[in-house]
């Protein structure tokens, strides 16, 4: 790459938000660099995912919001929302690309990861 040269930022489109069959607040991004593109989940932990669990199972589930991970985690994932595991072995479980630590929103993720969006953090 030249001096003049600027390197293509990867940008990060939101696809749709808050994935029912995924918890607890998984969003499904469009990336691209210019040439390829591809797709990620991206789960951040909620308290909402705790409220969903104890209306289904109808027990009491006391936590609140400084309970929950502060971490991100960051899965690969097709076209249409199908999460791939980055190992691909599934006898070790669902294995995310990355995790981040110290973050607690979507966007905040997908900024240190170097992406640029149109979405406010």
């Amino acid at each position: 790459m030249g001096v003049l040269e600027v390197m293509e930022m990867a940008t990060a489109e939101l696809v749709s938000e808050f994935l029912p069959q995924f918890c607890p607040k998984t969003n499904h991004y469009r990336c691209s660099d210019g040439d390829k593109t591809w797709h990620l989940l991206i789960t951040v932990p909620s308290g909402e995912s705790l409220n969903t669990l104890r209306e289904g199972l109808g027990l009491p589930i006391h936590a609140v919001e400084s309970h929950l991970p502060q971490h991100v985690d960051v899965f690969l994932a097709d076209e249409g929302g199908t999460v791939l595991d980055a190992d691909m072995n599934p006898a070790n479980g669902l294995t995310p690309l990355c995790r981040i630590n110290h973050c607690t929103s979507h966007v905040q993720a997908l900024s240190r990861m170097g992406y640029q969006t149109g979405e406010l953090a």
